[in-house]
């Protein structure tokens, strides 16, 4: 499993509600789509189920599966960061696991 924690960069939680969480968490360069599991949202990127985590405080994002490799993950990683970001005018930074 490749693991990464997206965070606010000054240590605060991101500013958003929850209604924005499907307009933030998903990359903008991969189809992908929303599926049902475990987590505060999960979409799927081929065979590949990516799960994100409300954690203190910031987003826990999971890859489940062997269909996407760690560069690949951290790209897509990147872009939903650069998503949340948009949404809510807070830098962040991201941190692999």
């Amino acid at each position: 499993m490749i693991e990464f924690l997206i965070l606010r960069d000054d240590g605060q939680w991101f500013d958003f509600h929850y209604d924005q969480i499907p307009e933030m968490l998903h990359p903008s360069t991969f189809d992908f789509s929303v599926v049902d599991g475990w987590g505060t949202h999960r979409i799927r990127i081929g065979d590949t189920d990516i799960s994100f985590s409300d954690e203190d405080p910031g987003f826990q994002v999971c890859f489940e599966g062997d269909g996407i490799d760690e560069d690949t993950a951290a790209r897509i990683v990147a872009e939903v960061a650069a998503n949340i970001t948009s949404v809510t005018g807070q830098s962040h930074r991201i941190v692999a696991l």
